[in-house]
């Protein structure tokens, strides 16, 4: 009896322990890292972004061999939402991007969530006319969890 309360208290830790994020994701792989001093611009000219920070992540990942990962951090905010749009440069040249609204540990209201889309979905259109990038080749899929993200919306 003691053994199960020990194995039931073992996997309720490991459960809550995991870092559930609740929100909207869009993330995709492009074959070059976009301009950041123009991502900058597009964001910080968004009539809804109300606050803009950047900051810059170097890792080092690898068991055996040492691989550098640069992440360049957009974090913006308006009225009522918090977003960010994440730039992974990969040591094998891949760049990953992430365009997020979100947090973890806390349900994401569909109120706010069908006001942020549309406002993502701006940043991200205005980022491909101003900055040459492409999305479509990027292939930005999006991830939504504890919403409902209805495709036609944004």
């Amino acid at each position: 009896m003691l053994s199960n309360r020990i194995l039931v208290a073992a996997i309720a830790a490991v459960v809550m322990s995991c870092d559930t994020f609740y929100g909207i994701s869009r993330q995709g792989y492009m074959a070059v890292r976009p301009p950041l001093p123009c991502i900058e611009r597009v964001i910080r000219a968004d009539p809804s972004v109300r606050t803009l920070q950047y900051r810059e992540i170097r890792e080092n990942r690898g068991l055996f061999r040492k691989l550098e990962i640069v992440s360049s951090i957009y974090s913006y905010a308006g009225e009522d939402y918090q977003s960010e749009f994440w730039i992974e440069k990969r040591a094998n040249g891949e760049t990953f991007v992430r365009h997020s609204s979100g947090g973890l540990h806390a349900l994401y209201p569909q109120e706010r969530a069908d006001r942020v889309r549309p406002i993502m979905s701006r940043i991200e259109r205005k980022i491909h006319t101003t900055c040459d990038i492409d999305f479509q080749d990027a292939e930005l899929h999006e991830y939504c969890s504890g919403i409902n993200c209805d495709k036609d919306a944004a």
